[in-house]
């Protein structure tokens, strides 16, 4: 499947807005001019030669720690068009045991990402992870950051596993959870 290059998007996103200012008579508004410029943003990060390879050993960040902290991955993926998903099982209810591993593996997406290609971590990369992170975080009462340094050294430790799965994904786009499990245990044996 062909995606279109960022460019294309840019191009259809400014499209969008003239048929705006077309429908509309004043000039663009404040609103349209942040919308343009956030694309703008996003498509020139997007853009970067390793942006895709990034959100590939992100996603493989969150499935290996999953695993690892005994978490149910059941698929993970990426696309070429900045869409990237690891689901898992999340253990109800929330403790703060449970809560603890689950801010460990949403921090791991970024820390394997950031281990890779630093350059290519940008806020929005985690942004849904952070405010999922901040709300457990205040349901349980956790002090998030102090786990930061923890989520590294997990991304470490597991390093040639993430390397492994990342590499996956790259080439098929989506793993299984059987899969992703498949790879840790034949890599921790």
């Amino acid at each position: 499947m062909d995606y279109p290059k960022p460019k294309e998007v840019e191009t259809a996103v400014l499209d969008q807005l003239e048929s705006w200012n077309k429908l509309l008579p004043a000039a663009r508004t404040t609103q349209q001019e942040a919308i343009l410029r956030r694309v703008r943003e996003r498509l020139k990060e997007m853009g970067g030669p390793n942006a895709v390879e990034a959100g590939a050993y992100h996603e493989a960040g969150h499935a290996v720690i999953a695993i690892v902290l005994g978490f149910n991955v059941i698929t993970v993926g990426i696309t070429d068009l900045d869409h990237e998903v690891c689901d898992y099982e999340i253990p109800m209810p929330t403790t703060e045991g449970s809560a603890r591993k689950e801010i460990l593996i949403l921090l791991s997406g970024l820390a394997a990402q950031h281990k890779k290609h630093s350059g290519s971590c940008r806020r929005w990369h985690s942004s849904q992870d952070e405010e999922r992170i901040n709300s457990l975080a205040v349901e349980v009462g956790l002090d998030w950051p102090k786990l930061q340094e923890e989520a590294v050294d997990l991304v470490e430790k597991h390093w040639p596993i993430i390397e492994q799965i990342a590499q996956r994904l790259l080439k098929s786009k989506q793993l299984s959870g059987d899969e992703v499990r498949q790879i840790v245990r034949s890599t921790q044996e």
